[in-house]
């Protein structure tokens, strides 16, 4: 994308602050969310990648309908999308893999260790 707008206009500062940072926080935001969300909650491995890979599965979907026939105002309506999509899948995903670990491993806590000394036998 930054070198077909440098093709297409002249170079300026602002422009590269436009198309890096602008571009950047735009596609970046559900991946930023869900890291200040893992940082905070502090959730299993398997939580916290299936909200990276909810958020790579939310920009995938909306760069997939570039294969559909463009819109016909000829703007990128789709990416209005984007971040509904990426919040409804990082709710979803990670939530089902939260239920997979707890209907798989229910009581993975560790254990007491018994007062009476049955641990020894």
């Amino acid at each position: 994308m930054f070198v077909y707008a440098l093709g297409r206009e002249s170079f300026s500062l602002e422009m590269l602050a436009s198309v890096l940072f602008g571009g950047f926080l735009f596609y970046a935001a559900p991946y930023l969310l869900w890291m200040v969300i893992v940082a905070v909650a502090k959730p299993s491995n398997l939580v916290a990648h299936s909200g990276f890979i909810a958020s790579t599965l939310a920009l995938a979907l909306i760069a997939s309908l570039w294969f559909f026939p463009p819109d016909p105002s000829g703007l990128p309506m789709q990416w209005i999308l984007y971040w509904p999509l990426a919040i409804i899948l990082l709710v979803v995903v990670p939530g089902g893999a939260t239920v997979f670990l707890r209907t798989k491993a229910p009581n993975k806590a560790p254990q007491p260790t018994p007062k009476n000394g049955a641990a020894e036998l």
